[in-house]
């Protein structure tokens, strides 16, 4: 008997889950599926959870978020009834309550093991068609067979991921588009047209052009960012190859190869490796979006086969750079072409432009992928090995400390995923660079996570740092001192843009005056001395929220009067500083100084003397 939520659950969204039961804590990770080859690319959401102690607990509280592995990017609570068969065993949880728009309400218990195999990569292509034909024996010419991926491709290595900058393409007149298809213009992109595209006997007997259809490009490559465990798991023999394959040319080229479909033995209906024609999970993907066949070619020539518009905002250019995910192949019978990601599973233009939101798509030289969801001051992530290998599968919460650069948090492996482990992680934030560094002590350790490209859909807009201040402070003066009663402000430029703005005020010390939900709240503060933080959340269009603090240490009325005294001296000596040097900068005056600026200067003296003298005095009591 077991009261253990881990497993693999089903809803009735569509979507597959995966809990991790640790004590009283349940993470999940959940992702549409429908069949397909890669599950998530409709959505992805994160779960952590609270269950009450003691055996047999019967709800499931906690928080969600969607992460940009699909296409939607909400966020909420989620409360869940948990309900038992007669031996104990958890079979169902209910949806109680939601926000953000959850739509799954019931889920079903399934199975503790997941099937996490995959059919071999060399299996696959002996078994996967092509739209081309060959002889296999010379007496019987006139009877061709289909070609397969294995008659062209000897596979080195599955789910590679390489970076690189986009070459120029080979379109005729056309260089500007990187990616070049020959798939006629006037056929529909389905399954029959491509594979009736060419004749078996002008192919195989005649040997007469073909097209494959494949979208290709090519990328250069810097060999310091191959990934360190590129060779691993291959023979010498085999990298040996690759090596001499990348050194063809002076910047080592690798070029990837979307097949449109790949489907094996004349089967039209079940996808063995996606396909750029193909639909939903089964699509080449290029920015995390299935492209779906979503391709325009142009029509101004029959050589011009260059692909001029994709599903992602900006046209890919040649430079632009990249990462590109798939098997690692080899093109048999051709010495001197180069080393080819074929078939490609997906293809990530990378695009990091700086913006205060973190949100998006990150990844590391070592094939791990990351999808990160800030939102409600709390940092959301899905940690994922690529398409076709579960070794590493886990989940992320956790929120950045008040350094801004460290970020803290608990993480856990799921059950779609070989590695079990769950702890706590940290990351260091280096935002001017789009970088993050793994801490030591965790499965990240050493591992430098770099931006790829932002989330779509973000329903909560990057407004920028929000402070706290004191808006009715002059130059100089100290107001939090014992006894006083301070107005403090939420500051930030883009607030004024959002008048259905709401404030949520508290403190850990001192006492709230009056309202705790407006723009600016007051404060009285406690005994000199005391420390304590004013901390404020701000809701945007009712579910999107920002939090700042600020650390108060009270002082006393003699206190506030040296550190007044003080920046009065500094700030007189510098403005005294400031016009010595402009008048020492200038040429040699023929007569005095303009009466402005002495002016300035014996004002700025007087206020220094002044201050001076009540310092003195002060010290004296």
């Amino acid at each position: 008997m077991s009261q253990d939520l881990t497993g693999y659950w089903t809803a009735d969204d569509g979507g597959s889950y995966y809990l991790q039961m640790s004590g009283q804590v349940v993470w999940w990770l959940g992702l549409d599926n429908d069949g397909s080859l890669q599950m998530g690319t409709s959505f992805t959401n994160i779960f952590r959870g609270i269950v009450p102690p003691g055996p047999f607990p019967d709800r499931l509280e906690g928080e969600w978020a969607d992460v940009p592995r699909g296409q939607t990017m909400n966020f909420g609570a989620l409360n869940l009834s948990i309900e038992y068969e007669s031996d104990g065993n958890p079979i169902t949880l209910r949806r109680v309550l939601q926000t953000g728009g959850f739509s799954g309400s019931v889920w079903t218990f399934q199975s503790r093991d997941v099937d996490r195999s995959f059919p071999a990569i060399g299996d696959l292509f002996g078994r996967i068609i092509k739209n081309t034909w060959h002889v296999d024996d010379p007496w019987d010419v006139f009877d061709p067979d289909r070609e397969t991926l294995a008659d062209n491709l000897d596979p080195l290595k599955d789910s590679v991921v390489v970076y690189g900058s986009l070459a120029y393409g080979e379109a005729v007149g056309f260089p500007q588009f990187p990616f070049v298809n020959s798939f006629p213009t006037d056929q529909p992109k389905n399954w029959d047209a491509f594979v009736n595209l060419n004749d078996p006997y002008d192919t195989a007997i005649f040997d007469t052009d073909a097209s494959d259809a494949d979208m290709t490009c090519h990328i250069g490559i810097d060999e310091s960012s191959l990934p360190d465990d590129l060779f691993s798991g291959i023979s010498e023999d085999d990298a040996k190859r690759i090596r001499d394959k990348l050194n063809l040319s002076p910047v080592p080229i690798i070029h990837p190869e979307m097949v449109m479909f790949a489907h094996k033995d004349d089967d039209a209906s079940i996808a063995q490796l996606p396909g750029w024609a193909e639909f939903g999970g089964n699509s080449v993907l290029l920015n995390g979006s299935p492209i779906d066949g979503n391709i325009l070619r142009s029509e101004n020539s029959t050589e011009d086969m260059s692909v001029s518009w994709l599903p992602i905002a900006n046209q890919p250019q040649p430079g632009n750079r990249v990462r590109v995910t798939g098997v690692l192949s080899i093109d048999k019978g051709h010495d001197d072409s180069y080393l080819e990601i074929h078939p490609v599973y997906g293809i990530d233009v990378i695009d990091p432009s700086l913006r205060e939101d973190l949100s998006g798509v990150w990844g590391d030289p070592n094939r791990f992928t990351y999808y990160l969801h800030v939102v409600l001051n709390k940092f959301w992530m899905l940690i994922t090995t690529p398409y076709r290998d579960l070794s590493f599968v886990a989940v992320f919460q956790g929120v950045l400390e008040q350094d801004g650069v460290t970020l803290t948090g608990g993480w856990s492996t799921v059950p779609l995923g070989e590695a079990v482990g769950s702890g706590f992680m940290s990351f260091t934030l280096d935002r001017a660079k789009r970088q993050m560094v793994g801490s030591a002590g965790s499965p990240l350790a050493g591992r430098v996570l770099q931006k790829l490209y932002h989330a779509n859909g973000h329903p909560c807009p990057s407004i920028g740092v929000v402070t706290i201040d004191l808006p009715e402070a002059a130059r100089c003066e100290v107001k939090e001192v014992e006894g006083a009663t301070v107005v403090y402000s939420a500051k930030n430029p883009s607030l004024s843009n959002y008048p259905d703005a709401s404030y949520n005020w508290s403190v850990t010390g001192g006492e709230i005056v009056g309202s705790a939900s407006q723009g600016t709240v007051q404060v009285r503060m406690p005994v000199a001395r005391t420390s304590f933080t004013v901390a404020v959340d701000i809701t945007l269009s009712g579910v999107c929220r920002y939090h700042a603090e600020r650390e108060v240490l009270v002082k006393t009325h003699a206190q506030a009067a040296h550190i007044q005294l003080w920046c009065e001296i500094v700030s007189s000596v510098t403005v005294m500083s400031g016009g010595l040097q402009a008048l020492a900068s200038g040429p040699e005056p023929s007569s005095p100084p303009d009466p402005v600026t002495l002016a300035k200067l014996e004002k700025a003296l007087d206020r220094a003397v002044s201050a001076v003298r009540q310092l003195r005095h002060h010290s004296r009591d």
